[in-house]
């Protein structure tokens, strides 16, 4: 996969060991589909969010990351997580509710806000427009367009 002079210097460790190996697990899944370049982004979405689909070994990872100072380089929402602080919290295992909440501080230390309103708020304003385009471009096409 071709990288640019600046993904390399990311690839080879010069902005850090939490840059280095985020570059190399990109660089790995690009090889791994046929990628020939990483491209320009202006905003992403994370979806590992929840205890429930993440499990324990993700939340030592992401902890090792944000200890190495990992931080969000665009803006990016989340997924919901498996459950809210205020109500459902109190009817889940404490365990369980120690995990979720660790996974949540986690991201927080990536610069991120993992409430659903700022995932909500976020995704709509960001997106707005082109999903306006997607309700319009949709109105044009027969159904044997698709």
């Amino acid at each position: 996969m071709y990288l640019t002079r600046e993904e390399e210097r990311i690839y080879d460790g010069e902005h850090g060991w939490a840059y280095q190996v985020s570059m190399k697990i990109l660089v790995r899944l690009g090889d791994l589909f046929g990628a020939t370049k990483l491209i320009p982004i202006k905003s992403a979405h994370i979806s590992g969010v929840s205890y429930k689909t993440l499990g324990d070994a993700p939340i030592d990872f992401l902890d090792t990351l944000a200890s190495a100072g990992a931080k969000a380089q665009v803006p990016s929402t989340l997924n919901p997580s498996s459950f809210d602080t205020d109500y459902l919290a109190k009817n889940f295992p404490q365990q369980y509710k120690a995990q979720q909440l660790s996974i949540i501080d986690l991201y927080k230390k990536w610069m991120l806000d993992p409430s659903l309103r700022a995932h909500l708020t976020t995704y709509a304003s960001r997106n707005r427009i082109r999903i306006l385009r997607g309700l319009s471009l949709l109105r044009q096409c027969t159904p044997t367009q698709f």
